[in-house]
This record gives C-alpha cells, structure tokens and sequence, in this order.
C-alpha cells in the first residue's frame, strides 16, 4: 500500500501543502490499519509507535523533496535575498557593525573544489574543523559545522561562469567561528600528523591528533 501510495505522487504537480496533508492522513490510515490487523493484536503502544516511525522515515525519505518543497515563489524570493547576502558579504563584517566582538562568531560556508566532496561528505555538524592554508602553510581554527557536508548545497557560492547554476567549489559545509586562534605555523602541527607519500598527510584526524592539535591552538586576545 505505502509503495502505490509513493507513486500516486508522481501523477500531478508538486504541491507543498496539498503534498503534506495527504501525507498525513495517509500516515493516520495506516496507524488504524496496523492497530487493527491481526498480527498486530496484542502489540504494545512501544511496538506501534516504532512501526510507525519507521513507516513514516522510510516514505518521507521518497517524498521528502516534494513534501517540503517551495513554491515557484518563495523560491523567487530566496534566489534574490541569497544574491543580495551575497554581494554583502563581499564587504560586510561583524566589526563594521555595531555588535560586540565576543558576539562575532558569524556562519560561513566552506568550499572546496570537487576532488574533496567525499572528505567534506563525511563531516556532520557539531564537528570540529581546522583549516589548512596551502600558500602560507598554516593551520587555522577553530571551527565548527553547523551543518551536514555536501555537494553544490549553495551553487551561488562563486558560479562557474561556465556552468550556470553549479558552484566552481561544490564540496561545501556550513561553518562557523569556535574559537579564534592563532594560526599554527607547519613546524609545530606537522610532527602531529600522519603522513604519505611523502609531505602528504591525511585530512581526516584522528582521535589524538585532533586533541594534540587544539591544545597548540592559541586562542587570541579579544
């Protein structure tokens, strides 16, 4: 029943809030069906709840995109206030303002080009993060993701003039400032990590590199 129900959808237009309704009496249907099948007599309220749950992850997992989807509109509006975010912070800081400096731990994202969407892939927020700078051979941090790790999540984030709607550093995560610190120069991180292929090292941490590294870190003065 939940498979037909899943292709019902692709018979007419996506429609948020039609879209949802229909999901949620879709979802109380199948509660009273499972409540009154024989093989769920005697079943606890624990054992229908999960069932439930996990009924309703599994077809949110194929409807998620049309359930939550924006209307031609609102996406209108998104796409002009994410242009002007945008041009402002090609010149706007947080000390421009008037907000205090301990208060400055604005979000950002982190692009990188697409040979690394498989180690950005992998972050989760909440995740400490530590940023190394190819040119000056530093690393700096601390952050942290706010959230998942993925591809082309914003393609604004410095088009490919090329290729309209794809971002030239697709493998992208949403950041922000954990603690400022002072940028660790290669001698004092490099003896911590591991590495191949010569001067190469890996830029998943481990468990005690990471904890070696934010000890070196020194948080600036404010």
């Amino acid at each position: 029943m939940d498979i037909v129900f899943i292709v019902s959808f692709s018979f007419y237009a996506a429609n948020p809030e039609n879209d949802s309704k229909k999901l949620q009496d879709f979802l109380v249907t199948m509660e009273d069906a499972i409540r009154d099948h024989p093989l769920w007599v005697g079943a606890t309220e624990e054992e229908i709840d999960s069932a439930m749950e996990g009924l309703e992850k599994y077809v949110m997992t194929k409807l998620f995109s049309r359930t939550f989807a924006s209307s031609p509109e609102d996406t209108k509006v998104d796409q002009e206030i994410s242009e002007k975010i945008s041009l402002l912070q090609n010149f706007l800081r947080p000390e421009h303002l008037d907000i205090p400096a301990v208060l400055r731990n604005e979000a950002s994202w982190l692009w990188l080009p697409q040979k690394y969407k498989d180690s950005v892939r992998a972050i989760s927020p909440g995740l400490p993060l530590l940023l190394y700078n190819y040119t000056a051979h530093q690393l700096h941090g601390v952050y942290q993701a706010i959230s998942f790790g993925g591809s082309n999540i914003d393609p604004t984030a410095s088009e490919d003039k090329k290729c309209k709607g794809e971002s030239r550093f697709p493998a992208q995560v949403r950041i922000r400032i954990k603690k400022k610190c002072k940028p660790l120069e290669e001698g004092a991180f490099r003896p911590i990590l591991y590495h191949y292929d010569g001067p190469k090292f890996r830029l998943q941490l481990s468990v005690p590199e990471a904890l070696a590294l934010l000890d070196l870190s020194e948080e600036e003065e404010a």
